[in-house]
């Protein structure tokens, strides 16, 4: 949420989709026990050069019919403006699946990255995948097995309360 009208997500995550087929659940921290609310896009604003090249430019914005209500489990969040370092620690929310092909799960998850700098993040990338890892991408590293998976996409990535990236995409997961 960036607005009380306004949310922020993937482009892949809304790539061909039209707005009324798309659902914001805002305030949800378990499913099962779904607390939360359900807002509706009337319009969905892709990046112009979004995937030229591959994987880049990765960003949308949904513009909603109705305003978000804020409460104690749904704000607007704020943005980062300081440069990051490597190993800061930042942490992933998300509803994706808990492994590679798994479920997803009822509670929202959460993990603690570190920051890997971005001339050794396309050094770890072989095979042509360094040239998915662009200037505007932010890697981050946990341990093998652990990361952002399917159904992450377009999550928050945050650093001390502050929004800086969206997620993109993994290996594997």
């Amino acid at each position: 949420i960036i607005d009380q009208r306004w949310i922020i997500t993937a482009s892949h995550c809304v790539s061909g989709a039209t707005a009324p087929k798309i659902q914001i659940l805002t305030g949800a921290q378990n499913l099962k026990n779904n607390t939360g609310k359900y807002y509706y896009p009337d319009r969905i604003v892709m990046h112009a050069n979004y995937n030229h090249p591959p994987y880049a430019n990765d960003i949308a914005l949904l513009h909603l019919n109705d305003s978000i209500v804020y409460d104690e489990h749904t704000q607007a969040v704020k943005y980062a403006y300081e440069p990051l370092k490597k190993d800061n620690e930042l942490v992933l929310t998300g509803w994706g699946s808990m492994a590679f092909g798994g479920s997803t799960p009822d509670v929202l998850q959460t993990l603690t990255v570190r920051v890997v700098p971005y001339e050794d993040c396309r050094a770890a990338h072989t095979n042509n995948l360094s040239s998915y890892v662009d200037v505007g991408h932010l890697c981050t590293f946990n341990d093998n097995g652990k990361g952002a998976c399917h159904g992450d996409s377009g999550g928050p990535l945050v650093y001390n309360g502050t929004l800086v990236a969206l997620v993109n995409w993994g290996l594997p997961c």
